[in-house]
């Protein structure tokens, strides 16, 4: 991974992705112009070159019976012959060149056919770039400039000290719940900030597996469960991929994140730290199946929305949501005020 993210060059993003755009554009459109000049060029050998010296044929070869009539009628009114043999001699050579132009004509619209192929399987590759995987990289730059801006917006706001995000310190204001500064309630703004760090799915891809890495999940119990909430939803399938951050799995605060945004045989879900953990992250990969197996505990979370974030303290599980009531995966029991 680099060095850090150079969040100065967010906006730059942006015209990169459309000239992105453009340059797919334009090379489809100069491979269709291509293609359409090869299969005119091959109709014009075929249909009209072919069909015209044909014709040309046959009537040459006619040119040349009536050159060949009258050296015969001239011979038997004993005239002079040189003009008829001249006659006979220029009907011949006109035949040839049609019987010949004939013949590359046929030659050359079937090369044509054949080097046409040749061309289809050169560009193929280019031709699905262009089409596919430009525009899937378009698609992930704007992911990419989306997650970005917010990661800024979220950036300053941690700077400024609206939420310290200190392990000890997010577990307090997740415990006593109210908000910050009068303004966005603590839970939402951790979901917010938890969300930020969800990797691109280039790099989620790219993760290696927590064999490969040498990287053990460890064990984490829990024992406590804050408030009282019911999740529903499907369980993953067991063989799809959860990247994680390897340098979280000892830290006693961690959370669980979904990723609406997933390629095929990824499950979407992303185990990440508190935004301020030093360095930078070192993503793996496990499955459902073996997180399920490691925690046991934590089962029932990966049933969970893309709107929910699972905070795990220690021993103790916290549900967390945005301001919005998301999808209705999750039913909250809101609990007792302790001034009642």
């Amino acid at each position: 991974m680099s060095e850090g993210a150079r969040i100065r060059s967010v906006e730059a993003l942006r015209p990169f992705r459309a000239a992105i755009l453009v340059f797919a554009r334009d090379v489809a459109s100069i491979l269709s112009a291509a293609e359409a000049e090869i299969a005119k060029t091959i109709d014009w050998l075929q249909r009209d070159r072919v069909t015209y010296w044909r014709a040309e044929t046959q009537r040459r070869g006619e040119m040349l019976a009536r050159a060949k009539s009258d050296l015969y009628r001239a011979q038997i009114q004993k005239k002079s012959l040189v003009d008829e043999k001249k006659a006979i001699g220029r009907a011949k050579e006109a035949l040839r060149d049609a019987e010949e132009r004939l013949e590359a004509s046929r030659k050359w619209a079937v090369r044509l056919e054949h080097d046409r192929a040749l061309y289809a399987g050169a560009v193929q590759g280019l031709s699905v770039s262009v089409s596919i995987d430009l525009p899937k990289a378009a698609a992930m730059l704007e992911l990419m400039s989306r997650s970005l801006d917010e990661y800024v917006a979220l950036s300053a706001s941690w700077a400024e000290g609206t939420l310290d995000d200190s392990p000890g310190t997010v577990r307090q204001a997740m415990s006593r719940g109210g908000s910050v500064g009068g303004g966005m309630p603590v839970e939402a703004e951790v979901v917010a900030a938890v969300r930020a760090m969800l990797p691109g799915l280039l790099e989620r891809e790219a993760a290696p597996s927590i064999e490969s890495a040498d990287v053990s999940l460890g064990a984490r119990r829990v024992t406590e469960v804050v408030g009282d909430a019911v999740i529903e939803g499907e369980m993953p399938d067991d063989r799809l991929r959860v990247v994680i951050d390897a340098r979280v799995i000892r830290e006693d605060l961690l959370f669980l994140v979904r990723d609406g945004e997933a390629l095929p045989g990824d499950s979407g879900w992303f185990v990440a730290g508190a935004p301020t953990l030093l360095g930078e992250p070192r993503l793996v990969s496990a499955t459902i199946g073996q997180v399920r197996e490691a925690w046991p505990d934590l089962q029932s979370y990966w049933r969970a929305g893309t709107e929910l974030v699972i905070a795990v303290e220690g021993e103790r599980v916290r549900v967390l949501r945005a301001l919005t009531d998301g999808s209705g995966t999750i039913r909250d029991q809101p609990e007792e005020d302790a001034s009642s």
